[in-house]
């Protein structure tokens, strides 16, 4: 199982936090994450692409909450939403690792994978803003392995729940 193998998996998982959070941008980032930043504030989608609304709402989301409890100003609301994202970045290590696994039964290859994407120059940069790559990333990469795992389990319910997912994060992230 996935948890068997963490001695191969949370090093690496570490090593992207670590990594992220020494490159993490200590302003706003570049302009999509303005946007992004001021239309979760507000809860409206953007004019790029298809809105990016799961990630602009899912930070609204994260927004209200934050304000409710610990009466957070608008002008720090952007480092909610980086750090969000920079939490993200160690599961989807574990996750590229999980499924590569999955797919090649390979611990070498898996660890290997994990490694390729902890050290990706758009993953540790992005993985520090306010930008949608990680967590797109981290969804497509959930999604996958709820897909494989329902076909390799013949459970329909799973195949379509993976690919449910997918679609959904098509407004996290067109490309996905």
């Amino acid at each position: 199982s996935f948890w068997s193998y963490w001695r191969c998996w949370l090093p690496v998982s570490v090593i992207s936090l670590l990594l992220v959070l020494y490159f993490v941008d200590p302003f706003i980032g570049d302009w999509d994450g303005m946007d992004y930043t001021l239309l979760s504030l507000v809860g409206y989608p953007s004019s790029m692409a298809l809105g990016r609304n799961l990630f602009i709402f899912g930070n609204h989301a994260l927004y209200v909450i934050a304000k409710s409890l610990f009466n957070l100003p608008p002008d720090k609301a952007y480092l909610l939403f980086k750090y969000a994202v920079v939490a993200q970045a160690p599961f989807a290590v574990g996750a590229c690792w999980a499924l590569t696994h999955r797919l090649t039964r390979s611990i070498f290859t898996a660890t290997l994978a994990a490694l390729l994407v902890t050290f990706s120059p758009v993953f540790v940069l992005y993985g520090g803003q306010v930008m949608t790559d990680v967590p797109s990333f981290l969804l497509l990469l959930i999604a996958l392995l709820l897909h494989l795992h329902g076909m390799q389990a013949r459970k329909l319910w799973l195949v379509f729940a993976g690919a449910a997912l997918m679609g959904l994060g098509v407004n996290l992230r067109e490309t996905i």
